[in-house]
């Protein structure tokens, strides 16, 4: 059992490729199998803090599976769990990352934070499934009345809970209300979490009339990702 270190969890490598990059963060081994996940892991330094970044791949069972190898592998002091979520409010734009003070699930269970009065704040809601359409999106925020959308944080902060581990959730807009996902876009991720560029080319070969949704996706993650680390960077240096 190693020092007491702050965990870094993300599903896709894209969404915390540049934290990684910020915080100078090193390979800390080869892909590690755990509990049917595949993890990919970084080290380093925060200022005072120890950081290991783990990427899990896509899927609550995935993302947990990291946590509960990081707590095998490490003394926890915390888990900051980062991520792209789909935007449910009109008014959220690509790349707006608010505070989170619930997450819910569709069978009405919730968990709160605290976010110290913060007037932003908003409820995140997980979902077995993504919501791939504006018309979805509109049903499911005019129902739960939630900002935020994704398939893995309520799990995660439930497991966080059970072992008794600070949980913060950051989540960033990558698809905005009124966008569509195509409903092969799990398929451009592979199961480790790393992009899989020749099913996302061949996507797009099929259906040149998507590349134009293609590159605003590209665009958004990338204003996403960059969101994450600057929520991330002010969260550790705080």
């Amino acid at each position: 059992m190693s020092d007491r270190v702050t965990i870094l969890l993300a599903a896709i490598a894209d969404e915390i490729k540049p934290t990684v990059k910020r915080l100078a963060l090193t390979p800390a081994s080869d892909r590690v199998s755990f509990n049917g996940a595949s993890l990919t892991t970084q080290r380093g330094r925060a200022g005072e803090l120890e950081v290991v970044a783990v990427t899990c791949g896509i899927g609550a069972d995935r993302v947990t599976a990291g946590l509960a190898w990081a707590c095998e592998q490490h003394d926890v002091a915390q888990v900051v769990h980062l991520g792209f979520a789909g935007g449910l409010d009109p008014s959220l734009n690509a790349g707006d990352a608010p505070p989170i003070s619930q997450i819910m699930t569709a069978m009405g269970e919730a968990t709160q934070f605290d976010v110290n009065g913060q007037a932003d704040a908003v409820s995140l809601l997980t979902l077995d499934y993504i919501a791939d359409s504006p018309q979805v999106k509109a049903e499911l925020h005019e129902q739960h009345r939630a900002a935020l959308v994704d398939m893995e944080s309520f799990h995660v902060a439930q497991t966080a809970s059970d072992r008794g581990i600070p949980y913060t959730p950051i989540r960033a807009v990558s698809d905005t209300a009124d966008m569509a996902l195509p409903a092969d876009a799990v398929k451009w991720v592979k199961p480790d979490g790393s992009p899989d560029i020749a099913a996302a080319t061949r996507y797009v070969m099929m259906r040149p009339t998507m590349m134009r949704l293609m590159m605003k996706l590209q665009q958004h993650a990338k204003s996403a990702a960059n969101a994450l680390a600057d929520r991330v960077e002010a969260m550790l240096a705080g």
